[in-house]
């Protein structure tokens, strides 16, 4: 996908974790406002989604060639990637966590994210075709 991104975690009235959303940076999903998003593969399937929480899962921890966050042990590192994972996966429904046929969790991307897709596929293909 080309592109600078961002990427967004919806949540349905539930507080369950319903899709993960990749969008170009500066493009936003809002809260209570019905949108719909692609599949991936650039094909005809989509989702229309209303989410009731927002997420954004991409976090700085540099710029400018320096951390933007506390200096931790490597102890400490562990343990609040750890707390962190276990939260995250604390709002994802038992069906998506289950061993034995679990339901596959949805990633989608954002109608600008698509058609910059499109036309990045498109013109790479009109390229090699002369």
């Amino acid at each position: 996908n080309p592109g600078v991104k961002n990427l967004w975690r919806l949540y349905g009235d539930d507080g369950l974790a319903q899709t993960d959303v990749l969008a170009m940076e500066g493009e936003t999903v809002d809260v209570g406002v019905r949108t719909c998003f692609f599949h991936p593969a650039i094909d005809y399937r989509q989702v229309c989604l209303q989410p009731a929480r927002v997420e954004g899962l991409l976090v700085k921890v540099l710029e400018g060639g320096r951390r933007t966050g506390p200096h931790l042990s490597p102890g400490e590192e562990i343990r609040a990637a750890r707390a962190l994972m276990e939260t995250h996966l604390g709002t994802f429904d038992e069906t998506h966590k289950r061993f034995l046929n679990p339901h596959l969790y949805k990633v989608a991307l954002t109608r600008g994210l698509t058609e910059l897709k499109r036309r990045f596929i498109e013109g790479r293909l009109s390229q090699s075709a002369q």
